[in-house]
């Protein structure tokens, strides 16, 4: 119900002229909008919708598919086959690449409108793994073209992906850790997912190093490496195709 401004008669919604006074009645104001309210918490969220849903699992595959060749690839170290393991390197490094980039790729989208949608660090980061990734991939193939002659040139390379490996994991944790304080339900437990393979690596980073410092072999601790990789990043990859979905 509104009221006359000029006598006070209160009158039916959408008068237009007063019954009492004959003064027109000046329609309300419209409401402005109003963001979305997170009452300063997080923001629950299970699945995000984007319009990477419909390709996101046949990506999530080609992922699986590359933590198994990595998994593999360990043997060919053991057997100290170079080119199968530079190989076996190459092509699971370039999966690992293309699986993580639509991950963050449909995290960017499909964070459009919730509370901490980080398009600019969500992009950047999946760029620096690709870059990183990448790298891997042009070193492996330097080895199974040119064999061991190559290996001083792959080693080289491999550096400077380590580099940018390194740079990449700084921003994974940022955005790990924004995604567990803006958010709670499975986008939360995703955050969480993303921190193991930082403290992965650089478990296995000190564990290689210390097995070489040591002269000692590294063929089991390659092994054990591996798998527990293989077996993170299938569940990762499997989370993530659970997330990026249309919520059914």
């Amino acid at each position: 119900m509104a009221f006359c401004s000029k006598c006070g008669q209160q009158v039916a919604d959408g008068v237009a002229v007063c019954p009492a006074c004959g003064a027109p009645i000046e329609a309300a104001p419209a409401a402005a909008p109003q963001a979305p309210a997170y009452n300063n918490g997080p923001e629950h969220l299970d699945f995000i919708p984007s319009s990477n849903s419909a390709s996101f699992p046949t990506f999530a595959y080609i992922g699986i598919a590359g933590a198994i060749l990595a998994f593999i690839m360990s043997f060919f170290n053991i057997l100290e086959n170079p080119r199968l393991y530079y190989f076996f390197y190459a092509i699971s490094s370039a999966c690992g690449a293309i699986a993580m980039f639509k991950i963050f790729d449909s995290l960017k989208k499909g964070l459009v409108g919730h509370k901490k949608p980080m398009p600019g660090l969500l992009t950047t980061t999946g760029w620096l793994y690709v870059a990183s990734m990448g790298l891997i991939v042009i070193a492996g193939l330097i080895v199974v073209l040119a064999g061991l002659d190559g290996i001083s040139a792959a080693a080289g390379i491999g550096v400077v992906g380590g580099i940018v490996s390194f740079i990449y994991f700084i921003l994974l944790l940022i955005v790990a850790f924004t995604l567990i304080g803006s958010y709670s339900g499975n986008v939360k437990t995703f955050g969480w997912l993303l921190v193991i393979p930082v403290f992965f690596a650089i478990i296995a980073a000190i564990g290689g190093g210390a097995a070489a410092l040591s002269g000692g072999s590294v063929g089991v601790i390659t092994i054990i490496i591996a798998a527990f990789s293989c077996a993170i990043s299938i569940f990762i990859y499997l989370f993530a195709k659970k997330i990026i979905s249309d919520g059914k």
